[in-house]
């Protein structure tokens, strides 16, 4: 208790820093809470990324296979369309 009343009574040596040291110290803790907080969102979004691939990449494979089989039914038709120009 005597420790800090004799600390109380001390004079600064720079009293204009006070406010400046204090305000550094609350913007780098602004800073330091605004960095953990975009490092834990690229974090989440990282370990979310490889189910969106898969199930993206999933969807890509089925809309494949309907492109082919809509190719194979436009060839057909075409075939017939050919057949049906050539016969008298």
């Amino acid at each position: 208790m005597i420790y800090y009343s004799l600390l109380l009574l001390q004079q600064s040596a720079m009293p204009e820093l006070n406010g400046l040291v204090t305000t550094l110290i609350g913007g780098l803790s602004l800073l330091g809470i605004f960095l953990g907080v975009m490092f834990f969102v690229m974090a989440l979004v990282w370990l979310i990324l490889p189910f969106g691939v898969f199930g993206i990449k999933r969807r890509l494979d089925n809309i494949a296979q309907w492109q082919q089989a809509i190719y194979e039914e436009l060839k057909g038709i075409r075939q017939t369309l050919a057949d049906r120009d050539q016969s008298p």
